[in-house]
């Protein structure tokens, strides 16, 4: 048996994305040395961006592929994506084919940040931790990335319960129709300074372009153009140990699944 861990996440073109992604790792490596810890991206828009770089992303199958080559049997995919979405379901693919062709003997997939209600109360309670004491007039603005798919169901959980810890916690999504909904509310609550929590892993383009970006339409100009001031409270949500210990939890489970010497061959834990 020789075991590998690959953690797969959405990926960014930025090179100073990927320090969120090595900082997790680093920290699998001190729990898990004895275990190769690699990782992939699962953004077919960043792979392909990229893939002329030296250091260019490998795709989940690349680096399942490479893993085989070099000798590994048994692999633990952890998932860092936030909520069970259409990318986490191509992982779980990836592994079928791998595990039914035989190219590895077993492989497991450990789940999204966001896959239980326990995951929704525990980042929820980790990141209101986390929240600055907040003066008069002063608010915080979560923004995470929003989703069409099915799963984006555990993500309204969690944003409806951050703002059930008070009305000076107000949330929104990249996918939201603008951010004039967002203003109304800002203005209703008479705030003059927001703190501003990206609910990304990696501050690649979304939080450069969309949230901090120069373009007259970040949510950064219009807070601005709004009289509204703003502070990024953090640029990576893997920043908060707390949040990174559920990812670790679902990667545990994924290894404990995969050594155990009676579990059946499955891809997810």
């Amino acid at each position: 048996m020789k075991a590998a861990i690959l953690l797969a996440a959405y990926g960014s073109t930025l090179p100073a994305a990927r320090e969120p992604l090595e900082r997790l790792r680093r920290r699998i490596d001190e729990l898990r040395p004895e275990m190769e810890c690699r990782v992939a991206c699962t953004s077919r828009e960043v792979l392909r961006r990229t893939q002329q770089e030296t250091d260019a992303w490998p795709s989940v199958k690349q680096a399942l592929n490479q893993l085989v080559a070099d000798g590994y049997t048994h692999v633990a995919i952890q998932s860092l994506h936030v909520i069970p979405g259409s990318e986490y379901q191509e992982i779980l693919r990836a592994a079928r084919v791998f595990r039914q062709s035989g190219a590895l003997q077993r492989v497991c997939v450990g789940r999204p940040l966001l896959s239980s209600r326990q995951d929704v109360s525990d980042v929820a309670k980790a990141l209101l931790e986390i929240l600055p004491p907040l003066e008069d007039g002063h608010g915080v603005v979560v923004v995470a990335h929003g989703s069409s798919h099915p799963g984006r169901a555990r993500l309204s959980d969690l944003l409806q319960k951050l703002e059930s810890r008070g009305n000076r916690v107000l949330t929104e999504t990249l996918e939201a129709n603008g951010w004039s909904a967002l203003m109304d509310r800002i203005t209703r609550l008479e705030l003059s300074k927001v703190w501003l929590y990206p609910l990304l892993l990696a501050p690649g383009r979304h939080l450069h372009r969309d949230i901090l970006g120069s373009d007259p339409d970040s949510l950064a100009n219009v807070l601005k153009e709004n009289n509204v001031d703003s502070e990024v409270l953090d640029q990576s949500v893997a920043a908060c140990d707390d949040v990174a210990a559920v990812w670790l939890g679902h990667l545990e489970t994924a290894l404990e699944t995969m050594n155990a010497p009676d579990a059946m061959n499955k891809e997810e834990n």
